[in-house]
């Protein structure tokens, strides 16, 4: 059994359209490598074997033995020794142990002692024995006489020792100095840095970054491993790369909940609330450009939107397409905007030249949105560019005429030009966000 902080539960974003719809989003980190697969040194296979100082001379008697090379130090070790090589071929554990013990009693020598660990390490891990696993491989360590191939395997024991006795401190210690030390696979790396980051600390944003660039070597990263990326550059506070790695996440998968975390950050600026009333219709817009579907309560809000805004052309064309979805109340928003759209529509033309005479840069600025939602980009984008040229007083709502230019822009097809204003937008109502969801639209959507 692993332990609990195996397992990442990443909060889910809330859809901003409908806060009463949530789902839990589980992401289960791999688990780490049993002992035996780590390193094939750990196998029971690749461990029973004749220790080398008995190999060598596996044909000769135990004296002989004694006679050449450094070997074992006596004769009753070496009968010891092979005793329990005996036990552990035949999966006799229990007698195993009892002479493996034995001869640990008998051990004078580095050499002495480095035989016995090769034996009990892998003895241990077979019975589960992970309390004394972590004093075997420890001896065998400090005898200083394995391989370094043996030595990272060795020490990932550990991490697997410490995890099976649930010792969650231990483990990522280990494991943390495990992948300082070798580097580690990018599941391990991202599991240090899921804990670290578990612990608000930032130096966890470090081993997710170098997990990620190995993932993205080795192929597709994960869904999961995007997000554990988001959530490190989000205790970091850097948002110039949570927002690249929210591309990226919706680049390689553009689901509805991974578009609704630009959604989720906008509704959370701190000028949001303040603004609604002239940004909220935005969410709605930002949604249906990333292609994501809406829930027929969240279609019957976005009309309410319209209404408030008198905008009956873009209630008919957002309506329109899920006339068989909607309910009684948006059925009816949508049959009295169909009426008052035409009349609408006409009668822009017609304010058109009084209001660029004599209105505001707010004024002008409405007037492009309402051409906009008529799908006339041309003569919004031009409305716009004069609103801002003749001057919007409050910055906030500056950067929305700015943020509805960028969108006409962008339905214009003029991707670059959308880009370039997106990229103009300052604001925390809301709109800067919103600004930023539009730019990867423009790159990921046709």
């Amino acid at each position: 059994m692993y332990p609990a902080w195996l397992v990442l539960l990443e909060r889910a974003p809330k859809s901003p359209l409908e806060r009463a719809r949530k789902e839990k989003v589980t992401m289960t980190l791999s688990r780490f490598p049993s002992l035996v697969a780590i390193a094939a040194a750990l196998s029971v296979g690749a461990m029973i074997a004749a220790p080398p100082a008995l190999a060598q001379r596996g044909g000769q008697k135990p004296q002989q033995q004694q006679q050449q090379g450094p070997g074992l130090s006596s004769k009753e070790l070496v009968a010891a020794v092979q005793e329990g090589y005996a036990a552990l071929q035949a999966k006799d554990y229990a007698t195993a142990k009892v002479k493996l013990d034995a001869a640990w009693a008998l051990a004078k020598t580095p050499q002495d002692k480095v035989e016995i660990e090769r034996l009990r390490v892998p003895m241990a891990s077979s019975t589960s024995d992970w309390t004394n696993l972590v004093v075997y491989l420890q001896n065998a360590i400090d005898t200083g006489l394995l391989t370094p191939e043996q030595v990272k395997a060795y020490k990932y024991g550990f991490v697997t020792a410490y995890a099976n006795l649930k010792d969650d401190a231990k483990t990522t210690s280990y494991l943390r100095s495990y992948v300082d030390e070798f580097g580690g696979t990018p599941e391990q790396t991202f599991a240090v840095g899921q804990v670290l980051l578990k612990a608000n600390d930032v130096a966890g944003v470090g081993y997710v970054e170098k997990a990620m660039t190995a993932a993205k070597a080795a192929g597709k990263p994960t869904e999961a491993q995007y997000k554990l990326l988001l959530n490190a550059y989000s205790i970091a506070k850097d948002d110039a790369k949570y927002y690249d790695a929210l591309e990226q996440l919706i680049t390689a998968y553009p689901t509805d909940n991974n578009w609704k975390g630009y959604i989720d950050k906008a509704q959370k600026s701190p000028g949001f609330a303040a603004s609604s009333k002239d940004i909220r219709i935005d969410i709605y817009r930002a949604a249906l450009g990333a292609g994501v579907k809406l829930s027929p309560v969240e279609l019957s809000n976005y009309a309410d939107e319209t209404v408030q805004k008198g905008l009956p052309g873009e209630a008919v064309s957002a309506l329109e397409p899920f006339k068989g979805e909607l309910d009684a109340k948006s059925q009816a928003t949508l049959a009295n905007a169909t009426k008052k759209s035409a009349e609408d529509k006409a009668g822009l033309a017609k304010d058109e030249k009084n209001t660029l005479a004599k209105g505001s840069g707010e004024a002008i600025a409405n007037l492009g949105e309402a051409f906009m939602t008529y799908g006339d980009n041309a003569k919004a984008i031009e409305l716009m560019k004069a609103a801002l040229a003749k001057g919007v007083g409050d910055p906030g709502k500056a950067d929305i005429v700015k943020l509805h230019l960028g969108i006409a822009q962008n339905r214009s097809g003029d991707k670059a030009g959308a880009q370039a204003t997106f990229a103009e937008i300052k604001a925390d109502n809301g709109s800067a966000i919103l600004a930023k969801m539009w730019t990867t639209i423009s790159k990921v959507r046709p």
